[in-house]
């Protein structure tokens, strides 16, 4: 209890004292973002360079935040967070995202000392600092889902657009504004970067950085190739649309094929917890010693976990990538 409460008092401050910055943080944002559409305009109306707009407002952004910034990028598991931001679109900011986990588990720690969970207090924080994550994850999902359902019209775009005289470079502006999100704003990167004056080969390595996808990785390739040795982009990018609507038509026909393997999945997932809910409702005294008695504690744990496992067995065979 004494470890407990000492946590607890060590979240509570350092919870307090990020909140505080996050704060800051956030006036300064909406500060910098009334500058930064004035920049845009003044940008606009006497034909500067935008890169040349930014760079004072980004120094001073720099300056003010380095010594966060710093304590954050030194942190381990930083790079993984930023990689699960980016491919969930960024919905929120590094610093946004350690305030809600150390939030959470200052949560938790309050829930354990209010119902004496004991032991199950590492458990509640376990799940609490999973939960941001597991939504993050399941974002970054939906939205390369979302994003590999609209390539093949991409593609497609791309070649149109070459066809009709347009440069490569115009092309992806067309897309960033022709197409909607997840494609357009990744798009629209691209041609953010190439026009502020990187190759359009780091722009679109950046683009595979993202977006993890292997029908991307040979779109990047296939462009960068045609660039070095010369062909035709507009027959390449025609075949690369049509490869990946077959593989489509694929993954449909394979989904359909074990769809019996997922729902007895589903089925044996759910009848533990179902059984226990039915004798509880049955016999409550019955079921009660379960939890009582460190041997029921024990059998229970023992039978979350291997459930737990057995639902990540049952998934990993039943999902079948094409």
């Amino acid at each position: 209890m004494n470890i407990i409460f000492i946590s607890l008092i060590f979240t509570s401050i350092l919870s307090f004292l990020l909140f505080i910055r996050y704060l800051l943080f956030s006036v300064e944002e909406s500060q910098n973002s009334a500058i930064h559409r004035r920049l845009d305009s003044f940008g606009k109306k006497a034909n500067v360079s935008q890169m040349h707009l930014n760079s004072a407002l980004f120094r001073k952004k720099k300056d003010h935040n380095k010594a966060f910034h710093k304590f954050i990028r030194q942190l381990s598991i930083n790079n993984y967070f930023q990689k699960l931001l980016r491919k969930a679109g960024e919905p929120i900011s590094i610093e946004t995202l350690y305030l809600i986990l150390i939030l959470l588990q200052l949560f938790a720690l309050i829930l354990s000392l209010i119902v004496q969970a004991g032991l199950y207090t590492f458990i509640l924080m376990a799940l609490m600092a999973y939960s941001p994550i597991y939504i993050l994850r399941t974002i970054s999902q939906k939205r390369l889902s979302v994003f590999e359902t609209q390539f093949p019209e991409a593609t497609d775009l791309m070649a149109r657009a070459l066809r009709s005289g347009h440069s490569f470079s115009s092309a992806l502006s067309m897309i960033s504004q022709e197409m909607h999100p997840p494609i357009s704003e990744e798009f629209s990167k691209v041609s953010e970067d190439y026009a502020y004056g990187k190759t359009m080969e780091d722009a679109l390595s950046g683009l595979m950085q993202r977006v993890e996808l292997t029908d991307v990785n040979f779109f990047v390739t296939a462009v960068l190739l045609q660039r070095e040795t010369g062909g035709n982009l507009t027959e390449v990018l025609d075949n690369i649309g049509y490869i990946v609507r077959e593989r489509f038509r694929l993954l449909r026909t394979v989904k359909t094929l074990s769809a019996e393997g997922r729902l007895s999945g589903i089925i044996l997932a759910l009848m533990p917890p179902a059984l226990m809910g039915v004798l509880y409702i049955l016999s409550p005294q019955y079921i009660n010693m379960a939890f009582e008695h460190p041997v029921g504690q024990t059998m229970l744990m023992i039978g979350a976990f291997f459930e737990i496992m057995g639902i990540f067995v049952i998934k990993y065979l039943v999902n079948i990538e094409v």
